[in-house]
């Protein structure tokens, strides 16, 4: 195998003389939850000392944190950098899954790089507020406002219903859901 070709190895892309590895490569965080940390391991497994450069895609940088971003090792060594995870709190960020890929690079060798693959799963945090106008009303007919308002980070559906304890209304909601 040319020093330009690559293989896989354990879900990685890896380069002759390169290595790098995710662990744990599937990060679930709840809203309000810790950071997680994650260990970037970088080894070159090549012939001569290389430095390489570190760099995380696919996640808004405002997201995550990278203790190194830059390594130097002898043929044969590794190093571990620490990856923390940190969404904003609030629903400023979306339940859902986010895949991202941690890459090395050498700078001795633009050709060689390998990436290791991950995915967050950001959990989803259900909140609305809900509020009736006017609050009460009378007579025979009345028409009233309800506004609902998502105060989470995920997509919520209701459907509204109503009852009235004596029996002596009927309700119509338009929309329904």
């Amino acid at each position: 195998m040319s020093a330009a070709e690559s293989d896989t190895w354990k879900g990685e892309t890896m380069a002759e003389s390169i290595r790098i590895s995710l662990s744990p490569d599937r990060i679930v965080i709840n809203q309000g939850a810790a950071p997680v940390e994650c260990e970037v391991v970088i080894q070159n497994i090549g012939t001569t000392v290389d430095q390489y450069a570190v760099e995380l895609d696919q996640l808004p940088s405002t997201w995550y944190s990278l203790s190194n971003v830059a390594v130097a090792l002898f043929p044969q060594d590794k190093e571990t950098a620490k990856l923390t995870i940190h969404p904003p709190p609030g629903n400023a960020t979306k339940a859902g899954t986010y895949p991202f890929s941690v890459t090395a690079l050498s700078r001795a060798d633009p050709s060689q790089s390998s990436r290791a693959e991950g995915v967050l799963q950001v959990g989803a945090v259900t909140s609305f507020e809900m509020q009736i106008t006017p609050a009460k009303m009378t007579g025979r007919r009345g028409k009233y406002t309800l506004n609902l308002k998502n105060g989470g980070n995920a997509d919520i559906q209701a459907e509204l219903t109503a009852e009235d304890s004596e029996d002596a209304c009927r309700f119509r909601f338009k929309p329904k859901e």
